[in-house]
């Protein structure tokens, strides 16, 4: 089982360090996608890509701020998939994910299979990970 307190190993410390600053920046790119793609109408928060006509491109600001996640999540991804196996390798029964939820209240809403997902078919459906539906405006 993963070490606790003193016993903390400098890896297992490292990764909670790498992986709670991940977190906060994960939100920070979030708010920053909110902020150019969604904007808050007196109808309450409306779409800037509209599904109407061609109002359905992701275009300006939004698509500059989700392609920037995307970059972000793609260089990010290397670091975690090293990390991830080291620790699961080393401490059996406590996922990565997991000691990181556990840990930073930043990390509960990150999914971390689903944003490091690289499989063809997920990035075709999913071309912003897991803001996808916000870049898109399905999800409002």
């Amino acid at each position: 089982s993963p070490p606790t307190g003193n016993d903390e190993d400098q890896f297992v410390s490292w990764f909670k360090e790498w992986g709670e600053q991940f977190c906060i920046e994960r939100l920070q790119y979030e708010q920053n996608i909110r902020d150019a793609c969604i904007n808050n109408g007196k109808n309450g928060k409306k779409c800037i890509n509209s599904k109407s006509g061609q109002g359905d491109k992701i275009q300006g600001a939004c698509k500059r701020k989700c392609e920037e996640y995307k970059k972000y999540i793609s260089e990010k991804k290397q670091e975690w998939d090293k990390q991830k196996t080291k620790y699961e390798n080393k401490y059996v029964g406590k996922s990565a994910s997991d000691l990181l939820k556990e840990n930073y209240p930043e990390c509960i809403s990150a999914n971390f299979d689903f944003i490091f997902n690289d499989n063809i078919e997920y990035k075709t459906y999913y071309p912003y990970g897991d803001y996808s539906s916000i870049c898109s405006c399905e999800q409002v």
